[in-house]
């Protein structure tokens, strides 16, 4: 790529990885990204975002190859949140998770939207020092998306902080967050 008079080369790998709760990560495979000279065009983020989506397949294909017994959970962004990667996890029997942004599949959240006056929320209140925190998750079972069963989690939280002696106003602060996984939600 070209930036001015200057020539500049990114290599861009994507990274197949076990991660444990307590954090560790250990590489398992990964994949070198190769441009393609129809993204020459392109802005960066949109470049990036080709190259992930073009390398996935290979990378999920070949980590069912060299683990094909293994019960695998695959954690996805927004970006993977498509009508082909969907079938592509379902064909290599792999469980997915993936974050859910509200402007994609904008069908399926109006249809969760719908749904939630029939719901009752799992109601969560916890405090520490500084916060009050309280999250409803509302859990959606076998919502239709062309040929897809998916289970949607939605969790919106309320963090109110804690007045304190320095800052006497309290602040408030709301979150909504979306997954798509592979499970039957209960």
């Amino acid at each position: 790529r070209t930036r001015g008079d200057k020539v500049w080369y990114l290599h861009f790998d994507l990274v197949a990885s076990f991660v444990a709760p307590n954090g560790l990560q250990i590489p398992l495979l990964f994949h070198r990204i190769r441009a393609r000279s129809e993204w020459g065009q392109l802005g960066e983020d949109k470049w990036k975002q080709e190259c992930e989506r073009t390398a996935l397949p290979l990378l999920l294909r070949e980590l069912r190859r060299c683990f094909p017994r293994l019960n695998l959970v695959i954690h996805l962004d927004a970006l993977y949140a498509t009508d082909q990667v969907l079938s592509l996890l379902e064909e290599l029997r792999l469980g997915y998770s993936i974050v859910k942004k509200v402007k994609v599949l904008k069908t399926i959240g109006e249809d969760c939207e719908g749904l939630k006056a029939f719901l009752r929320p799992l109601k969560v209140a916890s405090e520490d020092k500084r916060f009050k925190i309280q999250q409803a998750f509302y859990f959606f079972n076998d919502v239709a998306y062309k040929g897809h069963k998916l289970h949607i989690i939605q969790l919106d939280e309320k963090v109110d902080k804690k007045p304190s002696k320095r800052f006497a106003k309290i602040q408030s602060k709301k979150s909504h967050w979306e997954w798509i996984v592979h499970q039957n939600l209960s």
